[in-house]
C-alpha cells in the first residue's frame, strides 16, 4: 500500500518541478543599420538571454521580417546569419524605414531615419615630440587614500577633424571617436585627452563665417613613451565621424552606464537598435620619434 501511494505522488512532484523551472519567454532583439547609398541592411533577430544564460540566441524561424518604405513592403528571408532583403534597393538619404519582426507570437517594430551622407573634408593629426608627465588613475575612490595612482610620461597628439554640416538638418547627432593602436591604459586620462564626443551636429559650428557650413571637432589622445628609445612609439590612429539620429546618441550614451544591464534602444515590443547612420573614417600612421626635449619636472 505504501509503495502504491509513493508511485501516485511521484508524477505530481515531477510536474511541480517542471512548472517551477519553466522560464519565461525572452523578448526579441532586433538590430539594423541603414546607411545612405548602401544596399538595404541585414536585419539580425535574436532572443535576449536570461540572467543565468549566455549570449542571445539567433532567431532563424521568424514568421515575418519586413521593411516598409514609402508604402511598399519589402520582405526579408533568413540566409544563415540574419535576414536579407528580397529586393535590391539602395538606402535613400532622408528616408524613413520601418522594420517589423513577427516571431513566436511576439511583434517588434522600429523606425529608422536615414541622415544625409557625411564625408570628412579635412583631418589634421599633430603629434608632439615633447613628453608630458601625468598621473594615471584607473578609478576614483573616496573611501581610501590608496588610490593606486602612478606617474607616466606620455606624448600628446592633437586631432582636428572637419566635415560639411548637413544643410537644413537640425536633428542629427554626431559621434567623433579617436582610436589609437597604442594606449596608456587609464580611463581617467580621457578627461584630459578627450578622444570621443557625442553631441548634436549644430554644436560643431566652425565659429568663422568664412568657413560656411563646416563643422569642426578638436580633441586628442596620448601615447606612452617608448620604454627603449624614450621617444614617441610608431602607431596608428583611426578617426571616425558618425552622423545619426537621436536614438543612436541615446544608445551610445547609455552603453557604458554602470547602472544599466543594456543600452537604451528604440525597438517597440522588444530590444535592440534600428537606426540610420552615415559615417566616414580615416586611419593615419605616425612614425616613431626620438625625444628632443627633456620631460618636465
Amino acid at each position: 500500500m505504501c509503495h502504491r501511494i509513493l508511485l501516485l505522488l511521484l508524477p505530481l512532484v515531477l510536474v511541480g518541478c517542471d512548472a517551477l523551472e519553466e522560464a519565461p519567454r525572452q523578448p526579441l532583439i532586433v538590430e539594423a543599420f541603414f546607411v545612405p547609398g548602401e544596399p538595404l541592411p541585414m536585419i539580425r533577430v535574436a532572443r535576449a538571454a536570461g540572467l543565468a544564460s549566455g549570449a542571445p540566441a539567433a532567431v532563424a524561424d521568424a514568421d515575418a521580417v519586413d521593411v516598409t518604405f514609402e508604402g511598399r513592403i519589402i520582405s526579408y528571408a533568413w540566409n544563415g546569419e540574419g535576414y536579407v532583403a528580397s529586393a535590391g534597393d539602395t538606402v535613400r538619404a532622408g528616408g524613413m524605414y520601418r522594420v517589423s519582426v513577427r516571431a513566436g507570437g511576439d511583434v517588434a517594430t522600429a523606425t529608422a531615419r536615414v541622415p544625409p551622407r557625411l564625408r570628412l573634408t579635412d583631418l589634421r593629426v599633430i603629434p608632439s615630440d615633447t613628453t608630458v608627465r601625468v598621473v594615471l588613475l584607473d578609478t576614483l575612490r573616496f573611501d581610501t587614500t590608496a588610490t593606486g595612482a602612478r606617474e607616466a610620461l606620455v606624448y600628446p597628439v592633437l586631432v582636428d577633424a572637419e566635415w560639411k554640416r548637413a544643410s537644413g538638418d537640425t536633428s542629427s547627432w554626431i559621434r567623433v571617436s579617436v582610436l589609437p593602436s597604442r594606449v596608456i591604459g587609464s580611463r581617467i586620462a580621457s578627461f584630459f585627452f578627450p578622444n570621443e564626443v557625442v553631441a548634436r551636429e549644430r554644436s560643431f559650428e566652425s565659429g568663422t563665417p568664412a568657413a560656411g557650413e563646416l563643422a569642426v571637432w578638436s580633441g586628442g589622445y596620448a601615447v606612452p613613451m617608448d620604454s627603449v628609445t624614450g621617444g614617441r612609439p610608431a602607431h596608428r590612429v583611426k578617426v571616425s565621424v558618425v552622423r545619426g539620429e537621436e536614438a543612436y546618441a541615446r544608445f551610445v550614451g547609455s552603453s557604458d552606464a554602470p547602472e544599466r544591464r543594456e543600452p537604451v534602444g528604440n525597438v517597440t515590443g522588444g530590444r535592440g537598435l534600428v537606426v540610420g547612420l552615415s559615417l566616414d573614417s580615416v586611419v593615419v600612421s605616425l612614425p616613431a620619434s626620438v625625444p628632443n626635449a627633456a620631460p618636465p619636472p
